[in-house]
């Protein structure tokens, strides 16, 4: 998953000096965890939060909401897995994101990778959420509201809406940290932290799509009954994609007794992602800046966009080697079961960067 070599030097230099964990992310790390965790006392709360997969308020959440913990550790595994998706094809591959709970600077900093690792997290706990509600999963909470929209003429509102709301308040829940008004840089990580959280919520309930059933005599659709449901992770991670790109540098104004966020060289909205450190080119390997480096990446000699091997590889060059793998081929379907394929050997070119 990681397929980046340099990476591998930048985890051995966190396991020599870990930086201090991102609490309010520190959940992204309970499907990496090697502890097998059974949701039924709160004793099991204590326990993760002892292995530093929970911060404090984390924990006491975890101990009024045990029967969430178990959509909560499917979340952390869907938010890797569609982070490293969406940027695979980007210097910054989001592959530091499985170091949780102790990531590297680029996630900890107050960085733009940051703000998008963090309302994907928040979108990500509200969807598996708000659909365990719907499914039945978790006791405490059933479907969603009706729509207050009156339906159109076709088909009438019906069936079980996913309970977004819940899933919202439920995220909200293990996605807060206190203010600690003994340290300004607590408390702007903590701003930071809230307001691209909410840009991910904001993203989930804007992306609503309508499921629908039909009912009738042998298949026909002479009443159809729909509802609203929440979009999958990789839609709203596409929107949180293009808020990464434009997303908005702010720094802390104290304002009286509070501290505001305002923006440093335009007026950002309450749906533009912020930071207030600037990223690194993600070129060279510097684990003080979170860089985990480009060197032995893949890169696509002809592409033109941040794939190619000019851009990935920043201008230092690339190597071209052949690889060869084994898939199937040739496949046939016999007489009444079973289909017989043979196994083809495909020798292909492979750009690393240098």
């Amino acid at each position: 998953m990681i397929g980046n070599l340099s990476l591998l030097l930048f985890i051995a230099s966190l396991a020599i000096a870990a930086p201090p964990p991102s609490s309010p992310l520190r959940w992204l790390g309970f499907h990496l965890s090697k502890l097998p965790f059974s949701w039924e006392m709160p004793s099991t709360c204590v326990k993760a939060y002892k292995q530093g997969l929970l911060a404090p308020v984390q924990k006491a959440a975890c101990k009024r909401n045990l029967a969430l913990m178990p959509v909560l550790v499917s979340a952390s595994r869907r938010v890797s897995e569609v982070c490293q998706e969406t940027f695979q094809r980007h210097r910054w591959n989001c592959s530091s994101i499985d170091l949780a709970p102790r990531f590297g600077q680029d996630i900890i900093r107050g960085t733009s990778e940051q703000a998008f690792v963090s309302s994907l997290a928040a979108a990500g706990l509200a969807i598996g959420v708000g659909r365990a509600c719907a499914e039945g999963r978790i006791k405490t909470c059933g479907c969603g509201r009706e729509s207050r929209e009156p339906p159109p003429s076709d088909f009438k509102w019906g069936g079980c809406a996913d309970n977004i709301g819940y899933g919202v308040k439920a995220a909200k829940a293990f996605s807060s940290e206190p203010f600690d008004r003994r340290k300004f840089r607590a408390n702007v990580d903590v701003r930071l932290h809230r307001h691209n959280s909410r840009v991910g919520w904001r993203a989930v309930r804007s992306s609503w799509r309508l499921q629908c059933k039909c009912h009738g005599v042998s298949g026909s659709c002479e009443a159809k009954t729909c509802w609203k449901a929440l979009p999958s992770l990789q839609e709203v991670a596409a929107k949180l994609k293009l808020k990464h790109r434009d997303a908005e540098e702010a720094h802390p104004v104290p304002i009286g007794r509070k501290t505001k966020l305002l923006p440093t060289t335009a007026v950002f909205n309450k749906d533009d992602l912020v930071y207030n450190v600037k990223s690194p080119d993600y070129c060279v390997y510097d684990p003080s800046s979170g860089s985990a480096g480009t060197k032995g990446r893949r890169c696509n000699s002809t592409a033109t966009d941040s794939f190619g091997c000019e851009a990935m590889c920043c201008s230092r060059g690339y190597l071209t080697t052949w690889t060869e793998y084994e898939e199937r081929c040739g496949c046939k379907f016999q007489r009444c079961c079973y289909v017989t394929c043979n196994t083809c050997k495909i020798s292909t070119h492979l750009n690393l960067c240098l």
